[in-house]
C-alpha cells in the first residue's frame, strides 16, 4: 500500500502545476473583463456577479460535499474530474457571446475547482515528507495559485496584445484564444496529474478512524474565528485581483494588455512571496503560530495605507511599489489563516474542515469581494469614473481590515503549534 509512503515530490509538483493552470484560468478572465464589458455592453455590478458570486456560490455549496467525500475516499479521481471540469468551464468561455454562457462557464470553474482545491489541501497536508527544509510543501501549493493568477494576467496581456492580429488570422476575437489555450493546458495537466498521483492513497493507517469531533479535536465552535479572520485577506485579494486591471485601464490609460501584463507581473512576484514568507515565519516565529488573529489583522493593517497609496497615486512606479506592497502582505495574511485552521483541525476531519473553510471564504471573500466593489462603484456613493472604482476598493479593503483588527482585540484564541498538524 502506497499509503504508508510519504507523497512523492512527482506528485506534489503535479498538483502544484495544476493548481497554477486553474487560477491562471480565473485571473485571466478578470483580464479580460475590461474587454468584455466594452464588447457587451455590461455594468460593473455584473462583471462584478461574473467575478463574484457566478463562481463562489458554486464553489462554496460544492466545496463541503467534496470536502467531506475526501476525508472517506483516496481522492484522485475527484481531484482528476475537478481538472477535466474546470477545462470544459473554460471552453465555454471561449464561445460565450452573452451573460448566461459566461454565467455557466463561471458556475463550472467554481465546481472544478470545488473538487480539486480541498482534496489536494488534504493529500498535501496530511501525506506531505515530514521534517523536510526549506518552505512547507502547503506554502508552495498555496504560492501556485499566486503564480497562476499572475501568469493569468501576464499571458491574457500578451493575448490583448496581439488580438487584432489574431482575430485577422483566426476569424474570431482575438480575446477567445485565451480561455481556448487555457481549456487545453489544463486538460494536459489533468493527465499528467492521472499518471503522477497515488492511485491508492486513502486515510493513512496512522490516522484515527472517524470519531466525534469532542474525541479528536477542538469543537466547531473554536474554529469559527480562524475562519472568520481569513475572510478579509481573500476578499481584499480577490477585489484587487478583479479590479485592478480595470482600474488602471480607466483612471491611469493604460490599455487592457498592458494593465494586465503590469498587475500580471507584479503578482508574479509578490503573491508567491508573500506565500512563502508566510509559512516561513510560521515556522520559524513562535508566536505567529500561536496568535495568528493578531498576525493576521497586522497584515491588513500594513496593507490598507499601501493600497490608498496604490489606487490614487499619479505616478506609475509609485504605484507598482505601492502594490507590491499590498501583495505581499496579503500573501502572508492569507497563509497564515490557512495554516491556522489546518493546525487546530482534528486529522480525521481535517478534509471536512477544509472543505468547509474554503467555502465560506470563498463565498464571502471570493464571492463578495469583487461584487461588493463594482456595487460600491455603480452606486454613485463614490465618484462615476476610475476615482469611484478606485474608492470602492479601498472601502471594501478598509471594512475586511477593520472587522479583522476588532477580531484580534476582542477574541482570545488558544494557542496552537504547527506540531498539533500530524
Amino acid at each position: 500500500m502506497d499509503n504508508a509512503r510519504p507523497l512523492p515530490a512527482t506528485a506534489i509538483t503535479a498538483l502544484c502545476l495544476a493548481h497554477l493552470a486553474t487560477m491562471a484560468s480565473r485571473s485571466a478572465f478578470a483580464a479580460i473583463v475590461p474587454v468584455l464589458g466594452r464588447q457587451y455592453h455590461f455594468t460593473d455590478t455584473a462583471l462584478g456577479v461574473l467575478m463574484g458570486p457566478a463562481f463562489a456560490v458554486m464553489y462554496g455549496v460544492a466545496a463541503i460535499t467534496f470536502g467531506s467525500w475526501a476525508d472517506r475516499h483516496a481522492p484522485r479521481r475527484l481531484m482528476i474530474a475537478g481538472l477535466a471540469v474546470v477545462a470544459v468551464a473554460s471552453g465555454i468561455v471561449a464561445i460565450s457571446d452573452r451573460f448566461g454562457l459566461f454565467f455557466l462557464g463561471q458556475l463550472l470553474l467554481g465546481l472544478g475547482q470545488a473538487a480539486f482545491v480541498p482534496a489536494a489541501i488534504l493529500l498535501i497536508v496530511r501525506d506531505a515528507p515530514r521534517g523536510r527544509t526549506g518552505p512547507p510543501p502547503l506554502a508552495l501549493f498555496t504560492g501556485a495559485s499566486a503564480l497562476g493568477r499572475s501568469t493569468g494576467f501576464m499571458i491574457a496581456g500578451l493575448v490583448l496584445a496581439a488580438s487584432l492580429t489574431l482575430g485577422r488570422t483566426t476569424g474570431i476575437d482575438g480575446w477567445r484564444v485565451l480561455p481556448l489555450v487555457m481549456a487545453l493546458s489544463i486538460a494536459l495537466l489533468a493527465g499528467v496529474c492521472c499518471r503522477t498521483l497515488p492511485r491508492h492513497r486513502a486515510i493513512r493507517p496512522d490516522a484515527p478512524a472517524l470519531a466525534p469531533a469532542h474525541a479528536t479535536g477542538p469543537v466547531p465552535a473554536a474554529l469559527i474565528p480562524l475562519f472568520a479572520a481569513a475572510f478579509a485577506p481573500v476578499l481584499i485579494g480577490q477585489s484587487i485581483a478583479a479590479w485592478m486591471p480595470s482600474l488602471l485601464v480607466r483612471m491611469r490609460g493604460f490599455t487592457p494588455a498592458d494593465a494586465a501584463t503590469v498587475f500580471g507581473g507584479i503578482l508574479l512576484v509578490m503573491g508567491f512571496a508573500g506565500q512563502l514568507v508566510g509559512g516561513l515565519a510560521i515556522q520559524r516565529i513562535a508566536w505567529i503560530s500561536r496568535r495568528p488573529l493578531v498576525a493576521n489583522a497586522v497584515c491588513l493593517g500594513i496593507a490598507l495605507p499601501l493600497l490608498v497609496v496604490a489606487t490614487h497615486a499619479p505616478r506609475p512606479v509609485v504605484i507598482g511599489l505601492s502594490l507590491a506592497g499590498v501583495l505581499l502582505v496579503i500573501g502572508m495574511a492569507a497563509f497564515i489563516a490557512l495554516q491556522a485552521v489546518q493546525t487546530a483541525s482534528p486529522a480525521d476531519r481535517r478534509g471536512t474542515t477544509t472543505g468547509v473553510f474554503l467555502a465560506l471564504v470563498t463565498l464571502v471573500g471570493a464571492g463578495g469581494g469583487p461584487l461588493l466593489t463594482g456595487l460600491l462603484s455603480d452606486s454613485g456613493l463614490t465618484a462615476a469614473d476610475g476615482q469611484g472604482l478606485a474608492a470602492a476598493l479601498v472601502l471594501v479593503a478598509a471594512g475586511g481590515a477593520g472587522f479583522n483588527a476588532l477580531l484580534a482585540a476582542g477574541i482570545a484564541i488558544r494557542p496552537t503549534t504547527l506540531a498539533a498538524v500530524r
